[in-house]
């Protein structure tokens, strides 16, 4: 709470350094997804991670630890494309429901050429 609290003052405190959202801004969707093996040293664990943008804003992002460990990869970078579809077909159901015209498909990157 007193981190939020944090950024709000700052924001309030400098309003022309505050998130950019264009006037022009079109409704399409891109996301981008990965995951990283190993960069806990003390246990080794997977990260996994996406960013979603509405045309050029930022609109959705996460990075989570894995709770288990995975023997390959390809089997972590699923994984994080699997978060990443279910919050894309979250965000896509709250456009429609704000009756927003989604562009479709949907772009989903990943950096793994196995999975």
């Amino acid at each position: 709470m007193q981190a939020a609290m944090h950024v709000l003052r700052y924001l309030k405190g400098s309003p022309n350094k505050g998130p950019f959202n264009p006037a022009t801004n079109n409704f399409h969707v891109t996301a981008f997804c990965d995951a990283d093996w190993g960069t806990c040293p003390m246990s080794a664990r997977f990260l996994t991670g996406y960013c979603i943008f509405l045309g050029s804003s930022l609109v959705s992002w996460k990075s989570k630890k894995q709770k288990m460990m995975y023997k390959s990869s390809a089997e972590v970078e699923y994984r994080s494309m699997s978060y990443t579809t279910s919050e894309l077909e979250w965000i896509s159901h709250l456009l429609t429901v704000l009756h927003a015209s989604l562009q479709l498909p949907i772009s989903m990157y990943s950096d793994n050429t196995a999975a």
